[in-house]
């Protein structure tokens, strides 16, 4: 069976295209499940900045498809509101499917154009949701209005054109070809309850549902409570550069924490820096210091330096205002942590309310504060909760479960 996955990330090639990265990601974990199944052949095609001839690595056949960057490029974008070429680029993908002639065609995520060309191919398409682009496109501004946004953007996000605002007309396109993409949909892999609704109002297709792998690392770690020194209370947080991901409930909540009295924390955000526009936004319009709310920003860190400070923290928050199946959730889950998450999206269908964390409203830094401090107060509540997730994680992300299911996936669309 010949497999092709279009996919936003070289996987397991991505080692040998940008040295010093240790790993693809959880699509790689998933590639070498795939890879032990002696039935299929897997064909990765991703976007490559570098034109580059297709190339066996370990067992997995890779074709880098040409698309070109360059600043020149990235700003004349910005400024006249532009996105990829998709009637360039489509042409590029379909040679891909052309050369393989596969049986069963995988396109991993909505975010991009490699499902425009179900409606070119003869093959079984099924597309992988991971984040939907509509709703979130809607929870774009939550937390704070367009208008506040804008006028709290740091000048350099202006003379570079790479203002959240910007980003949000992106997210516009996005939002339009997405619905194309699902629309014309066979077959859709989901995983939550909130993704199956969704998708069931923007697509006619058939909705299978499939876990995810998460990165090695997480099956390896394993969160004990006694290991966290007592001395302060410690949260931590994986998060990125965009408003949805609520970093102002995060400041909020802290800030509430802060006049607890005897109540001493750190708050550790993983995936931040000083210099993200999101955190420039955001100071300067609560008109906060975070070192005097107890926030430290690591910046982004590969696993490997950021699993030991999940495993010296006493609680992992999750503070957007959606998410599909946040893996940051999946991988506290997985290392034992209690967690404490949004009820936003898809959450509920990861995360048990008052068995395996603690769900709250998004937004609400006054319940998410008071979430907190119970876990704080509780240290049986705590490891409960974390030994509970635990238990659930490796049941849903089981490597054997994962992939075996696929295949059978697989072998079902075939049949059809």
């Amino acid at each position: 069976m010949k497999v092709l996955w279009f996919t936003n990330t070289p996987c397991s090639y991505s080692k040998e295209l940008y040295p010093g990265l240790l790993s693809g990601g959880w699509m790689e974990a998933l590639e070498n499940q795939l890879n032990k199944i002696p039935e299929i052949e897997l064909f990765i095609a991703f976007y490559h900045s570098v034109e580059s001839v297709p190339v066996k690595f370990g067992h997995t056949t890779f074709y880098p498809v040409l698309r070109e960057k360059s600043h020149f490029l990235e700003l004349k974008k910005r400024v006249l509101n532009l996105f990829h070429d998709d009637n360039l680029e489509i042409p590029k993908l379909l040679k891909v499917v052309e050369t393989i002639n596969p049986d069963v065609i995988h396109i991993h995520g909505t975010e991009d154009n490699f499902g425009l060309i179900q409606k070119h191919v003869k093959q079984p398409v099924v597309i992988s949701i991971q984040g939907i682009i509509n709703p979130y496109f809607e929870k774009f501004y939550s937390g704070i209005s367009k208008t506040e946004s804008a006028k709290h953007e740091p000048i350099r996000s202006r003379i570079t054109l790479g203002t959240q605002v910007k980003t949000f007309h992106q997210f516009e396109l996005m939002a339009k070809r997405e619905a194309e993409i699902l629309g014309m949909a066979k077959h859709i892999i989901g995983r939550t309850s909130w993704d199956k609704r969704v998708t069931s109002v923007m697509s006619e297709g058939s909705y299978h549902h499939g876990d995810e792998l998460l990165r090695d690392e997480f099956y390896k770690s394993v969160w004990q409570n006694s290991d966290v020194q007592a001395d302060e209370f410690r949260i931590v947080t994986t998060t990125s550069n965009s408003i949805y991901k609520g970093f102002e409930t995060t400041i909020k909540t802290a800030i509430i924490l802060s006049r607890i009295k005897n109540f001493r924390f750190k708050w550790e955000i993983i995936g931040l820096s000083e210099d993200d526009s999101v955190v420039k936004i955001m100071v300067s319009w609560l008109k906060v210091n975070l070192s005097e709310i107890n926030i430290v920003l690591r910046g982004k860190l590969p696993p490997q330096k950021f699993i030991p400070i999940m495993l010296q923290s006493n609680v992992f928050c999750q503070v957007s205002h959606i998410e599909n199946s946040p893996n940051s959730v999946c991988e506290a889950m997985c290392i034992g942590m209690p967690v404490i998450a949004t009820f936003a999206g898809g959450t509920e269908s990861m995360l048990e309310n008052n068995l395996e964390g603690i769900l709250v409203q998004d937004g609400d830094p006054f319940s998410l504060a008071g979430a907190i401090y119970e876990i704080s107060k509780n240290p049986a509540k705590a490891i409960s909760f974390g030994e509970n997730a635990r238990n659930r994680a490796l049941k849903r992300h089981d490597e054997n479960k994962v992939a075996t299911e696929l295949h059978s996936l697989y072998k079902q669309i075939l049949k059809q």
